[in-house]
């Protein structure tokens, strides 16, 4: 499993691939007066704040445990997550005003919109195929910065067409933005709350199961759970019948080791001996 060191390591490449782009957009969305321009604009911003914010907590979760945080500070993962989809929910309602307002307003876009969505776009790329190697928290960060690479398809068509054609293109492009960015937060909001909620992979519960029973151990309890996408905690109670003790417990350990190497499940076991604790 990958280090939160390192994987801060790949945000922080991620983000600054990211803000290249967002200065493009940016100067797109002021410069050459696109609606849809200037809401990917403000995506950006919000892309470039959600990734320092979870730079920061991959920081945290890579201390070592500590008196307070004898497990270790991992799940300050999830934090980072929830401070991601609060800068999002800002943007989106930053969007939302935006497009209510231009609905009245008259305004031109002009051809440099396009082609400055185009050069963020190709930067937000890089930035994904960047931050997809983190794991979750990455892959949370390259969803929505992923939607920028959407939103710059959607800018580049809306805004083109508006040179020609209006700004009712421009308008719609920047509505199609921003219910794009709803429905991500609420995918996202929703996956972070099953895995807060101590939830497990059927498929790793029977394969740890799998490793106790093949070694002629009878597993009458076994509880695990997620701690992040990738590692688990759990304990378990294993009967061993005509089995000595002594050889239970080097089964158990050799069993523990494979469950913590090959699936990185930290597992506390009590032996039950012929039903006899």
């Amino acid at each position: 499993m990958q280090s939160y060191g390192e994987s801060a390591r790949i945000i922080l490449i991620a983000l600054i691939l990211g803000g290249a782009g967002a200065v493009f957009k940016i100067l797109g969305g002021l410069l050459y007066g696109s609606r849809a321009v200037f809401i990917d604009g403000a995506t950006c911003i919000g892309n470039i704040v959600a990734g320092i914010l979870l730079y920061r907590s991959l920081r945290a979760a890579s201390r070592p445990p500590d008196e307070d945080h004898p497990f270790g500070h991992t799940r300050l993962v999830y934090h980072g997550v929830l401070l991601v989809l609060v800068t999002y929910s800002f943007i989106a309602g930053l969007s939302t005003a935006v497009l209510y307002y231009s609905l009245g307003q008259a305004y031109s876009v002009e051809e440099g919109a396009p082609l400055f969505a185009l050069i963020g776009t190709l930067f937000y790329g890089a930035s994904i195929l960047v931050s997809r190697r983190q794991g979750y928290a990455g892959g949370v960060f390259s969803a929505f910065t992923f939607t920028e690479v959407i939103e710059g398809v959607v800018t580049i068509t809306a805004s083109y067409t508006a040179v020609y054609y209006g700004r009712v293109y421009d308008i719609a492009g920047g509505l199609v933005i921003t219910m794009y960015l709803v429905y991500e937060l609420w995918s996202e909001s929703q996956r972070l709350g099953v895995l807060m909620s101590d939830t497990i992979d059927p498929a790793i519960l029977r394969r740890i199961r799998g490793l106790f029973e093949e070694r002629g151990l009878r597993v009458k309890s076994i509880r695990l759970r997620t701690v992040v996408p990738g590692k688990y905690h759990g304990d378990m109670v294993v009967e061993a019948v005509d089995i000595p003790y002594e050889v239970a417990d080097l089964l158990v350990d050799e069993a523990s080791y494979i469950a913590r190497e090959e699936y990185n499940v930290d597992l506390t076991v009590h032996i039950d001996v012929k039903g006899r604790s």
